[in-house]
Order: C-alpha cells, then structure tokens, then sequence
C-alpha cells in the first residue's frame, strides 16, 4: 500500500473511532436527558403525569437507535472490518428508517401528548405542536444516498480484487 494512501486509511480509521464514541456518548446523554426529565416531571406532577410524558421519551427512542447505528456503522470502519459491505449498508438504512420514524412519532406523539394531559386534568397550553424537523428529511436522504455509495464502493473493490 502507498505511504499517502496508508496515512489516509489510518487517519479514516482513528477519526472514525473518535466519531464513534462521540456518537455512542451523545446517545447516552439523550437517554439520561430523557430519564431525567420524565422522573423529574414525575416527581412535579405525580403519577398522573406519566401518561403525558411517556409520550415524549418514546419520542427520542428512534433518535438514539439511529444514533448507536451510526455510532457502529463507524467502529466498524474504525476496526478492522472493511467499510463497504452489506451490513455496513443496512446500518446506514436503518438508521435512515429510524429518522423516519422519528418523524413520524412527532407529528404523532404531541397528539397523543395534548390527549393524555386533558384526560390527566393538567394544562395543555404547554403541549408541543406536532411537526416534522427538516434536518431529519435531510439525514434520511443523505443516509440512503451514503448508503447507494456505500454499495458502489463495495462493487469497486470487488472488481478492484478481481485484478489481483
């Protein structure tokens, strides 16, 4: 292997292994964010308020899903597993279809939200607006695209190997 080319690939693996904990540590935040909030609202409403506020963290569910999927698609590469391949693809997919059902759930969720806080008897002035984040549209195409390139990649090396 050419000195320029094993310089890169170990810059692409050490990056990728720095991108992977960031991604595994920002999932972890997400969920301790999402655990305090419901047992800290717990504890300021009472039980009554869980109906309410379970809605949002299952709301965050497919954003840390996506997130750990990301977070491996890059140990992978960051290991010593080659970066294009079939499972390298579906991580990419199903991180894609996770963002989409985040998407879903926002829109879906304040709903049932706005619906749970009337039947608990607490304000609903505060209930969320349902929505969907451009940002997720944006990571949805991007990860299916990176994905189709991911597949081109893995047909290169193939016909690259072919040759040697």
């Amino acid at each position: 292997m050419p000195e320029e080319l094993t310089s890169n690939y170990r810059s692409a693996r050490r990056w990728s292994r720095v991108g992977s904990v960031a991604l595994y540590a920002v999932s972890a935040l997400v969920v301790a964010l999402v655990l305090a909030r419901t047992v800290g609202g717990v504890s300021a409403h009472g039980p009554r308020a869980a109906a309410a506020l379970v809605p949002e963290a299952v709301s965050e569910l497919p954003l840390v899903a996506a997130t750990v999927l990301l977070a491996e698609f890059l140990r992978h590469v960051g290991g010593t597993g080659a970066p294009f391949g079939r499972a390298q693809r579906v991580r990419l997919l199903a991180a894609s279809l996770a963002i989409a059902a985040k998407s879903v759930l926002d829109v879906a969720l304040p709903l049932v939200a706005r619906w749970a806080l009337d039947a608990a008897g607490l304000p609903t002035a505060d209930a969320a607006r349902p929505s969907v984040d451009p940002v997720n549209v944006v990571m949805m195409v991007f990860l299916v695209c990176l994905a189709v390139l991911i597949r081109y990649g893995a047909a290169l090396k193939e016909d690259s190997d072919a040759f040697l």
